[in-house]
């Protein structure tokens, strides 16, 4: 349909598969009734809110209209909040920014943000960036409980994984081809297209010794971190 409502039930039933793989791998002898019991949630949220010594477990949009003396809010990434698909829509992102100051402003004393560097959703797991909505926030009014590190790169070759194919035999790795993109045009803000993940916008560019590393907002697939000098993109025309 192409609709916003049906995009999102569609990643809906993305997640659900990714959180089933999930609990079979964690749970090999676990039952249907244990994985229903493991996902449950309760909706009623209303009658939970005003109980002790508990914990409510809620969406943005559930909380509406709701406070609570401290509030947790996880997940503030690039392409999970704001979603992925509002990152090439100013109207989506908008949205996006208002669900934001929902959650925000359902803490009366305490509200704590936290974010991961590396996620799995949808069955893929990629490096993230902490939302633009945190650096939207005032300073005076954050105080940073730990500094973020920056994720260092693999020099040991006893750490690098061996590639195999379905036969479970080691092979070596093939080099990446290099491909012909010219880095003068390359600018946070256009559009670019990938064989295998589509349409996205570059985010983020930045030095990496004598190459440079590009984020990229996939509208399918969410953030993908990559060199430039071996990306196999196109940049769009027109851009």
């Amino acid at each position: 349909e192409g609709s916003i409502e049906s995009r999102t039930r569609l990643d809906n039933i993305r997640e659900f598969i990714s959180v089933a793989v999930d609990f079979e791998v964690t749970n090999p002898d676990g039952t249907l009734e244990d994985f229903l019991a493991d996902i449950s949630l309760l909706s009623d949220v209303d009658k939970t809110a005003d109980v002790d010594n508990s914990v409510t477990l809620l969406t943005v949009h559930s909380a509406k209209g709701l406070e609570f003396p401290v509030v947790f809010m996880v997940g503030m990434e690039e392409g999970l909040f704001p979603i992925s698909r509002a990152l090439n829509n100013e109207s989506e992102l908008e949205e996006e920014r208002r669900l934001c100051y929902v959650a925000i402003t359902r803490a009366e004393r305490l509200l704590y943000i936290t974010y991961a560097k590396i996620r799995t959703i949808y069955g893929n797991t990629n490096y993230t960036l902490p939302s633009r909505f945190i650096e939207e926030i005032p300073e005076n009014l954050v105080a940073k409980s730990a500094k973020v590190e920056k994720v260092k790169p693999i020099t040991d070759k006893k750490q690098l994984v061996k590639v195999r194919d379905f036969s479970g035999k080691a092979q070596k790795s093939k080099s990446k081809p290099k491909v012909s993109v010219d880095s003068g045009k390359v600018k946070v803000g256009i559009k670019v297209s990938h064989k295998k993940w589509g349409i996205g916008t570059i985010v983020q560019l930045k030095d990496r010794d004598d190459d440079k590393e590009i984020v990229i907002a996939f509208d399918k697939v969410g953030l993908k971190r990559l060199l430039l000098s071996i990306a196999p993109i196109e940049i769009l025309k027109g851009e």
